[in-house]
């Protein structure tokens, strides 16, 4: 009975300390009070916070990264080496035709032009793709050195042989001087009236038969563009990726055929049948018909790598992986590739018959010494 007495006494002295010693611990030490509907932490929301605040973090860190690298200085340099470029080719063609007019406005057009289509090339294809998430370092590499080519030296190259060589052709034919041997008359001049004693269909397919090849150009260009977007599943950007896969082939087509063939033709210095042909045929080939389907690569694998529409390849694989992607594309294309070449060959034939049917029509008041 002591001892159930003692237990009992114990039991009260404990059940009386709880309530006091409870009462007394301080307020900021006490286990917060959960009403209803308030979600209890647990170790399980801890682990889902931890990922979204490491997310957060990378997200901080790329932001300052691409702040870093994608800035708009490296987008100017880019932009002013090509001009550069356009101003060291206009320097040599000026000094190949002994062009000395027009100085300001050729300087002025070979600067800015490489410069906008630089700026313009390498913000679309390059840092919008960046800024995506959506393109590798070879990828990047690639692009950068293509539209360095492309626009930095192929572009400016070509510009400033179509001004310079324009230039030349009107200072000849204002200026020229006979050296004296059988006609007095600049062998321009005479041309250029002999061309317009012409029909007038044969006098357009003269003058304007380059923009035939440019058109051929266009249209390679754009089924080469279709083919591509196929292979890479590339649904999007229709009209972005389809408008430079014309104009530029075009443009290219048009001013090489131009540069080569016609503009020789009319200032005499092309006087062989089988060279126009021969010329005629490799601007077809190369200008009409290869570039537009490699310009086709670099367009529809950015868009391919910008909408994660295919699996790009890793690190080490990027040219087998074209070769392998663009096989099937030469294949279909072999037979435009042909036919361009094919046409723009006859096209000079043409253009020179033309031109010697112009020459034998008799031209009044023609003196020869």
């Amino acid at each position: 009975m002591a001892a159930l007495g003692r237990e009992a006494g114990d039991d009260v002295r404990v059940a009386g300390v709880v309530p006091v010693g409870a009462a007394e611990v301080p307020k900021d030490i006490k286990i917060p009070a959960y009403t209803h509907g308030q979600s209890r932490p647990s170790l399980g929301d801890a682990k889902l916070r931890k990922p979204v605040v490491i997310e957060i973090i990378e997200k901080k860190i790329e932001c300052l990264r691409k702040e870093k690298t994608l800035n708009i200085y490296g987008t100017l340099t880019f932009g002013t080496t090509a001009a550069f470029s356009g101003m060291f080719t206009n320097f040599i063609f000026r000094h190949r035709f002994k062009v000395t007019h027009d100085v300001l406005k050729t300087y002025a057009s070979l600067t800015a032009l490489p410069f906008l289509s630089t700026i313009v090339s390498y913000k679309l294809l390059v840092t919008d793709a960046l800024c995506s998430g959506n393109i590798s370092q070879e990828n990047c590499v690639l692009r950068s050195s293509l539209i360095g080519i492309a626009c930095g030296v192929l572009y400016p190259t070509a510009l400033a042989f179509s001004k310079n060589g324009r230039l030349a052709f009107k200072l000849k034919m204002k200026n020229h001087e006979p050296d004296g041997t059988v006609i007095k008359e600049n062998l321009i001049d005479i041309i250029a009236r002999k061309i317009n004693q012409l029909p007038e269909a044969e006098r357009n397919l003269l003058e304007n038969g380059s923009a035939y090849v440019g058109l051929n150009a266009a249209l390679c260009g754009l089924i080469a563009n279709s083919l591509f977007r196929r292979i890479l599943h590339v649904t999007q950007a229709r009209i972005a990726a389809g408008l430079p896969m014309a104009v530029i082939p075009f443009l290219t087509a048009n001013v090489s055929y131009k540069g080569f063939v016609s503009l020789p033709l009319n200032t005499g210095d092309l006087h062989c049948e089988t060279c126009t042909i021969i010329r005629g045929g490799l601007v077809g080939l190369v200008f009409g018909g290869l570039y537009p389907v490699f310009l086709a690569i670099p367009v529809n694998g950015g868009l391919a790598a910008r909408y994660n529409s295919a699996l790009l390849p890793e690190k080490g694989n990027i040219l087998n992986y074209w070769i392998r992607i663009s096989k099937p594309v030469f294949r279909k294309m072999l037979f435009p590739i042909l036919l361009q070449t094919g046409f723009a060959a006859y096209l000079g034939s043409r253009q020179y018959k033309l031109l010697i049917k112009a020459l034998q029509l008799p031209e009044p008041g023609l003196e020869i010494e």
